[in-house]
Order: C-alpha cells, then sequence, then structure tokens
C-alpha cells in the first residue's frame, strides 16, 4: 500500500491516514508497539477512553481515526476554559486510576518517543489525530521499574492536554507508549511536572501563558499526591529520550515551581475544600439518616429508609455529582495565610455541622408538637 506522505509527525513516530475511519502511527525507531497496544485494549475494555486498535505489529499500529482539536488547542483557542480544561484533565487521570491493574506489566517501559504532535490535518477539519501526543511535550521512557509506592493501578505516565483529543464522542487519551502498571500517583505528579515545564518556558508551547494557572487548578483537581512522588517523576522525565538536553537541565526549575506553588494550594487550600465538602457531605446524609428514621412505619421500615437514603444519596453524588462539582478556589484566598484559611474552614465545618443539628431538632420538635395535638384532636378537628 502506497502511504504517501504523513499528516502529522512527532520526534519519533509519523501518522499516515488509510482511509476516512483509520490511521497508521509508524514509529521511526523501531518501537514494538505489541505492548502499548495490550494496555489500549484492557483500558478500552473497561470503557475508558481510547482510540480503537486495528491492528498492532512491530513499529505499526493501525487505530481509529479521530477528528477534533487536542485539549491544549481548545485551551490556547478559547474554545475551552482554562479551568474547564483542567477539571477534563483531572478527571481523566481520576478514573484511569480506578481501573485495577493489568499485573504483568510496569509503565515506563518504552524505548523511544513520543508519538505525535496534535496538529495535523483532519478530515473533520479539526486539529488533532489519534496518532500520538504532542512532540514537545509528551515521550516515552527508558525501559525498567517506572516508580515507587503503593496503589498501583494502570498509569499513563504522559498524560496532558496535547495527549487528549477533543472528539465527536468526547476527551480521548491517545499516546500509551509509556503506560502499564504503576502508582497513581507518580502519574499524577508527571502530569503536574509537564505542566510546570510548559509553565517556566522549559518547553516551548502555545500555552506556555496558560499554563501556570493551568498547573494551579490541576493542584486542586487532581486525583492523590501530585508532589508525593514529585522526585521519581522528575528522575523520569530527565530519562525520557525524546527531552532535549536543555530540556532536561530546566527540570529542576519546574519542580521547585510546583513544590512552591504546592505549599499554598496543594496544603491549606486543598485541606480547605477537602474538609469543608467532607463535613458538608458527612452533615447531609446524617440528616438524610435521620429523616429515614422518622419516616411513618414499622420499624422494620424505619431502619431500611435510615439506610438505604444516605447510600443512594453517597452513590448518586460521588458518581455522578462529585466529579463535577469540584471548583478552583478563588484567587483572593491564595493571598491569605495558611493559619486563617485552616481555621476558617474549621469554623465553617463547625457552623454547618451546628445549623444541620439545629434544623434537625426543629423538625423534631415540630413533629412531636403536631403528634402532640393530633392526640388531643379528633379527625374533625374537635377535642377527643
Amino acid at each position: 500500500m502506497e502511504l504517501g506522505e504523513p499528516f502529522a509527525a512527532g520526534r519519533e513516530a509519523d501518522v499516515y491516514a488509510l482511509d476516512v475511519s483509520r490511521v497508521l502511527r509508524r514509529y521511526r525507531t523501531g518501537t514494538d508497539v505489541q505492548r502499548e497496544a495490550e494496555v489500549m485494549a484492557y483500558v478500552g475494555g473497561l470503557g475508558y477512553p481510547v482510540p480503537e486498535v486495528f491492528e498492532a505489529g512491530g513499529t505499526d499500529m493501525v487505530m481509529e481515526r479521530l477528528d477534533g482539536p487536542t485539549l491544549a488547542q481548545a485551551a490556547h483557542s478559547g474554545e475551552l476554559s482554562i479551568p474547564d480544561a483542567t477539571a477534563i484533565l483531572a478527571d481523566l487521570l481520576r478514573r484511569l486510576h480506578e481501573l485495577p491493574p493489568r499485573g504483568n506489566s510496569r509503565g515506563g517501559g518504552g524505548t523511544s518517543g513520543g508519538g505525535t504532535s496534535g496538529g495535523g490535518t483532519s478530515s473533520g477539519g479539526g486539529g488533532g489525530t489519534s496518532g500520538g501526543g504532542n512532540n514537545s511535550e509528551g515521550g516515552s521512557g527508558e525501559g525498567g521499574n517506572s516508580g515507587s509506592g503503593n496503589g498501583e493501578t494502570i498509569v499513563h505516565l504522559d498524560l496532558h492536554p496535547e495527549n487528549v483529543l477533543l472528539s465527536r464522542r468526547g476527551p480521548v487519551v491517545i499516546d500509551w507508549c509509556n503506560a502499564g502498571d504503576g502508582p497513581g500517583d507518580l502519574d499524577t505528579a508527571l502530569s503536574a511536572l509537564i505542566l510546570a515545564q510548559v509553565a517556566t518556558g522549559a518547553i516551548e508551547h502555545p500555552l506556555n501563558a496558560g499554563a501556570g494557572a493551568m498547573m494551579e487548578l490541576f493542584l486542586q483537581l487532581a486525583p492523590g499526591d501530585p508532589l508525593r512522588l514529585l522526585d521519581e517523576a522528575a528522575a523520569f522525565r530527565r530519562r525520557q529520550l525524546t527531552m532535549l538536553p536543555d530540556e532536561i537541565a530546566k527540570v529542576g526549575t519546574a519542580v521547585g515551581r510546583l513544590r512552591a506553588t504546592g505549599r499554598t494550594e496543594g496544603g491549606a487550600v486543598r485541606w480547605f475544600n477537602l474538609t469543608l465538602r467532607f463535613g458538608l457531605e458527612l452533615c447531609a446524609f446524617a440528616a438524610l439518616a435521620y429523616g429515614g428514621w422518622h419516616v411513618p412505619g414499622a420499624v422494620w421500615v424505619r431502619i431500611l429508609a435510615a439506610v438505604a437514603l444516605p447510600v443512594v444519596a453517597a452513590v448518586v453524588w460521588g458518581r455522578w455529582v462529585a466529579p463535577k462539582a469540584s471548583h478552583p478556589i478563588p484567587d483572593p484566598l491564595r493571598l491569605v495565610p495558611e493559619w486563617v484559611v485552616f481555621g476558617g474552614a474549621t469554623a465553617a465545618l463547625l457552623a454547618t455541622g451546628h445549623l444541620v443539628l439545629a434544623a434537625m431538632l426543629a423538625v423534631l420538635a415540630a413533629g412531636n408538637r403536631w403528634a402532640l395535638h393530633a392526640s388531643r384532636t379528633g379527625t374533625d378537628g374537635e377535642p377527643a
């Protein structure tokens, strides 16, 4: 088959259009795509958004063609706001880390880098393709262990805005050459570090101006602890074969930026958000349990209602509402001393608890008054 010229290319891979629904990604460095294809098939089978792989062997992978801009392109053009783009990135990481590990591979096993840029032409008039990640941000690491730590799951190890395509079927994650089993915190740290590299100018990218805000918001919304395995993430980045010497030399600058930001956003502000949210959720579930216990009916009905109401609410909240309810803390709060933030969160939590308790007591008192009134009157309102 005559492939012609690639319509998208990166540092070590080219993407060719086969037809309107398929593309061929071909590594120029001899990288075997079999493991990458297996990971993509595994996560895709669990419902995670990845391009469908039709064939994989040697350096070639035939996969679904996806037309649309990358997340970075959408954020840069204004099609998406920085908070919305960051929330999408954090949600994709969270969903990935909820998947069980495969149990037979570790991330970071790639020997060559990087996929392709997201800016190729497409039949739909959008920007990206399913070929792979941006050649200035992504890349694969050297073989071997991807990191240490508990909580192993499936990790991508190169999940950044250029490796997310906004296709017709929603955001789709591409460029899985580093993927495998590993600690989720390492995956999160790498995403944060790549954003920091762009924010500090260590990596040249059109999103340089907005990457700082995206990095700060990402530290608040990201799953796990983005800073716990930051040193391991920095070592991983320095080993990546697609990193230029100047980019490697500036990894430390990006790490410093992350740590400086994390002391506020990742410390007091994160504590404020999580503590207040947990307190509100706990009070709400307690109120539902209390209300369920006081429904009319037999004891078993009341017990069932007291258990079922908060459980159903927790499932609905955790599955559909909470992932979309994380909002960045307002900018002025970042200027407030940490002790004020901690104190404010504690006071707000206590005040909320007291308000909920007062509401419960008011409802109980009203119910008692109604019961007393009912016992003293007949059905026609006359005294019994």
